[in-house]
């Protein structure tokens, strides 16, 4: 056994049998890991009730989603958004209302955090890389959280925002809280340079500051797109991401339309009655009007029609087992609103340069984070199982040893943990 090998055993084996632990030192860092990655909201909520923190946080965020989106429309959140900007809201109310993609914005909204260092890998293009000056708040007309970029500055950034409806004029916002998102990327080589992990130490500075990592920031899958392609092909595939991650103006109503046209099974209907129906009608002039030919339109719904028919097929025997029993519309649906998720599966040498180059950029940084917070990302398979347990342990030796003074909490499902990390 030689002695790489021999140290890497000693790190997994370090904090077996260790349990959970009540309070804890002054200068411990609490490291808290979920599986589900909204929920570090709870255990930043926690040290913030513990701290009461009067200057704003920095959050350094590493993970190949932003996870930035705008909570979802809900009755519910008109009435507690105002409560949340005071920064006087039920928790757990809060958090049923957030998911894996959308819990950053929150953290702004309340008034806790007003810089987000996303730091991700070359493979992830939902942001450009720089300073992205943005606003979040309460749109007037619907009551619901919004975005906007500051002065109405025109900036691609905000086309993240744009499939969820989420974009809106700056004087359309009230109770909004201006913020900056700064993005970094790891070159092709997994490498930080020296002059970007300068640029986030300056930052950071002597402020305060949140350190948050997914898991899946160094190797990441896409599982609607893998569980698609496993069955129904990779043809089918590249149609339904034809067709999902097309550059068309108004990208959220053609989308709906796309969504529209599954749910209603227009897909069922023969072929002519399929073509000169409105709404595909609609779909092919949402095509058109952002400079596709009318020919490639047509041809693009036309493969949809085609896919969704080999998906879920018009003629089929009830008396027997058939995809409509073991799928339902959203399967198509799901997969074609993640066509643009990342999908990077690393190997071990580019996992650790990913590590290594993060230990160079916290080891240089001039304060600790006021608490660190984990996501596997296991349960929702973002993580590749077959990495997930290495991966894990990595990052926690890489966290313990530049923070020897860091406590673990494990709040994953004990399923998923590292059977030599799990302190339940």
């Amino acid at each position: 056994m030689n002695n790489s090998f021999k140290k890497y055993i000693k790190y997994k084996k370090k904090y077996l049998n260790l349990k959970n632990q009540s309070g804890g030192g002054k200068n411990d860092i609490k490291i808290n890991i979920v599986d589900e990655h909204n929920d570090v909201l709870k255990y930043i909520w926690n040290e913030d009730k513990k701290n009461n923190y009067r200057k704003k946080l920095k959050l350094l965020h590493f993970d190949s989603h932003p996870d930035m989106g705008v909570l979802e429309s809900d009755k519910k959140l008109i009435k507690l958004l105002p409560k949340v900007f005071n920064n006087k809201f039920p928790k757990k109310t809060l958090l049923d209302l957030t998911e894996i993609g959308n819990w950053v914005p929150v953290l702004v909204f309340q008034g806790l955090v007003d810089e987000v260092i996303w730091v991700a890998g070359n493979w992830c293009h939902q942001f450009n890389e720089g300073v992205h000056k943005l606003v979040v708040g309460i749109d007037k007309e619907s009551g619901q959280m919004k975005v906007a970029s500051q002065n109405d500055y025109k900036t691609d950034a905000l086309d993240y925002f744009l499939e969820e409806d989420g974009v809106v004029s700056v004087n359309d916002l009230k109770m909004k809280r201006n913020w900056n998102l700064h993005v970094f990327k790891f070159d092709k080589n997994q490498e930080l340079s020296l002059k970007k992990m300068n640029k986030i130490k300056k930052i950071l500075d002597k402020n305060k500051w949140i350190l948050d990592i997914d898991e899946d920031y160094v190797s990441t899958n896409n599982p609607h797109g893998v569980e698609f392609r496993s069955m129904f092909g990779q043809k089918n595939y590249d149609i339904l991401m034809k067709l999902w991650d097309a550059d068309v103006n108004k990208y959220y109503k053609y989308s709906r339309n796309l969504e529209k046209i599954v749910r209603k099974n227009l897909f069922k209907n023969n072929y002519d009655f399929y073509i000169n129906h409105q709404l595909v009608k609609n779909t092919i002039k949402f095509l058109t009007d952002s400079d596709y030919s009318k020919k490639k339109s047509k041809e693009m719904l036309t493969d949809y029609y085609n896919m969704c028919k080999n998906i879920f097929p018009i003629k089929i025997n009830t008396s027997k087992l058939n995809s409509e029993d073991v799928y339902d519309h959203d399967f198509i649906i799901d997969a074609g609103e993640m066509t643009s998720v990342p999908h990077h599966i690393s190997k071990l040498p580019e996992i650790l340069r990913l590590i290594n180059n993060t230990v160079n950029l916290l080891s240089i940084l001039n304060k600790k984070p006021e608490v660190v917070t984990i996501a596997t990302s296991r349960a929702d398979k973002y993580t590749p199982d077959q990495q997930a347990d290495t991966i894990n342990t990595l990052v926690l030796h890489m966290l313990l040893e530049i923070y020897p003074e860091g406590k673990i909490f494990r709040y994953d499902k004990p399923e998923f943990s590292t059977a030599e990390y799990c302190q339940l």
